[in-house]
């Protein structure tokens, strides 16, 4: 345990049934039995709205959307999605552009560059169309998705 304290960031201490993780100032200990988070696909507007998955899915007139600044709810072009949508756990080697950047970010440069702690990194969903990124769940939309003074209707989605 002394060498875990006082190890590198990101160094982790492993028993039958736990984790610890070293995670800047903190230690974080986990169960080590795997959560099974396996992708939802959703075929259609009425799948998405009837799953489970969110707390929330309308579609809404732009004119009477005021997007709001909470990372929980995502406020989609829906003219720009393609079904089926996919809700799945980020893998090493998404990409996406997020909402208020120009280019391309990896997503995860993403979470360090906010340091999302690694075990919260473990348990990031993203939202995909085809095989573009639309929302990392919880904390960025991509800027492609966004709304534009072109955009007619909203795909509002809150956690």
């Amino acid at each position: 345990m002394s060498d875990l304290i006082r190890g590198n960031v990101g160094k982790m201490l492993y028993t039958n049934s736990h984790r610890i993780l070293r995670d800047r100032d903190d230690l974080i200990i986990t169960n080590i039995t795997p959560e099974h988070v396996s992708a939802t696909v959703f075929n259609s507007f009425k799948e998405l709205n009837e799953s489970p998955v969110f707390t929330s899915v309308i579609i809404a007139d732009a004119s009477s959307v005021k997007p709001e600044a909470d990372p929980e709810k995502a406020f989609i072009d829906a003219d720009l999605i393609t079904y089926p949508l996919t809700y799945r756990l980020w893998e090493q080697g998404d990409r996406f552009s997020p909402f208020g950047m120009k280019g391309m970010k990896k997503i995860s440069d993403f979470l360090i560059d906010n340091k999302i702690s690694r075990v919260a990194k473990e348990k990031i969903m993203v939202l995909v169309s085809g095989k573009s990124i639309i929302w990392v769940a919880g904390h960025r939309l991509d800027n492609n998705f966004r709304m534009t003074e072109n955009t007619t209707s909203v795909l509002i989605i809150s956690l």
